[in-house]
């Protein structure tokens, strides 16, 4: 049954070792995907794209396949191709190169759907890694609940927000959690009704830099039990936060889902043992006075900060976590 849709079945095998056989998968694509074999005879999905679509170069290693970026000046052409090592796994492939056209079939921007389909091969790289990773840990997802919360209840209920999710740079290993311009927030969790102790884990982290605005944002969070009115699962916190951006932008979505698989969040995985309730949110502005260890303020040789803060010490640099919305639209006062 496979041999009647294997797309790969009537392409030839090139004879010139830098080029590949190839056709055109759907002419009603909005975009040129193209079936194809390489010299060695080894099926291939390409994406050719205008070479003025910016690329960094950067793409995953994926076993059994090979992913490759090509840039024509000459013909004006950047290309994404996706070679299979393996023919045992043609099926796979197929259903993988399945996936990343229909990914990007209802976009009409072309390096918008270059980047989207970029970012689900790393997806995909991931996902076929999944058989060595393991579950986060309870403190790992209290830290991600911790980010999401911020990212759902400031960032998407900013109606001036734009590319709310790109702003969210922890799981790019940056030292702030979100940055927006000269404005970065870093977020923190702690136990609700505990000593009013966070930890630090960088000198970067409150560390204000270059920035104009740095904000620290503390979330109470509570284990709880299913009874519990307003308890949530990071599973449900996730599918919230998905459904809020499948309203507004697919782009958005898929940047979103790629960066969960970066802190190590499968959708595969089950979270719903472990459910939270938020119990309350406290913001604070970090100024040149606010109690910090700060790397620039370290001396020379000192490396690897890492201490607790007393929120107790730092009550005169409150704000109103609601005022943050106000700060993201431009209202610094």
């Amino acid at each position: 049954m496979w041999q009647s849709i294997d797309p790969w079945r009537d392409i030839s095998t090139p004879s010139k070792h830098s080029s590949i056989s190839a056709r055109r998968v759907d002419p009603e694509h909005p975009f040129n995907f193209f079936w194809g074999r390489d010299v060695r005879g080894r099926p291939l999905l390409a994406l050719e794209v205008s070479s003025s679509v910016e690329e960094n170069g950067n793409v995953p290693k994926i076993r059994g396949f090979e992913v490759l970026c090509t840039l024509d000046k000459d013909a004006g052409k950047l290309k994404l191709i996706i070679s299979l090592r393996e023919r045992e796994n043609i099926e796979l492939f197929h259903r993988f190169c399945m996936d990343l056209m229909d990914a990007v079939r209802s976009l009409a921007d072309e390096a918008a759907a270059f980047n989207i389909v970029l970012r689900r091969v790393w997806r995909w790289q991931q996902f076929l890694r999944q058989g060595d990773s393991k579950k986060l840990t309870l403190a790992a997802q209290k830290g991600l609940v911790g980010e999401l919360t911020f990212l759902e209840s400031i960032l998407l209920t900013n109606p001036d927000s734009r590319n709310a999710v790109e702003c969210w740079q922890g799981p790019n290993g940056e030292p702030k959690d979100f940055v927006l311009g000269d404005t970065a927030f870093e977020i923190k969790t702690r136990n609700a009704g505990g000593r009013p102790l966070i930890e630090i884990t960088s000198g970067y982290q409150l560390d204000n830099g270059s920035l104009t605005n740095l904000y620290l944002y503390v979330v109470e969070l509570e284990i709880a039990s299913v009874d519990i009115n307003g308890s949530f699962s990071l599973d449900e916190l996730v599918k919230r936060i998905r459904d809020t951006l499948t309203s507004t932008s697919i782009n958005e979505v898929e940047i979103f889902d790629f960066k969960l698989t970066q802190v190590g969040y499968f959708p595969d995985d089950d979270y719903s043992d472990n459910r939270w309730v938020l119990t309350g949110t406290e913001a604070f502005i970090v100024e040149t006075s606010f109690p910090r260890i700060a790397h620039s303020d370290a001396p020379n040789g000192v490396s690897d900060i890492r201490y607790k803060l007393d929120l107790s010490a730092c009550h005169n640099y409150k704000t109103d976590p609601s005022q943050l919305i106000g700060i993201l639209r431009g209202d610094k006062s």
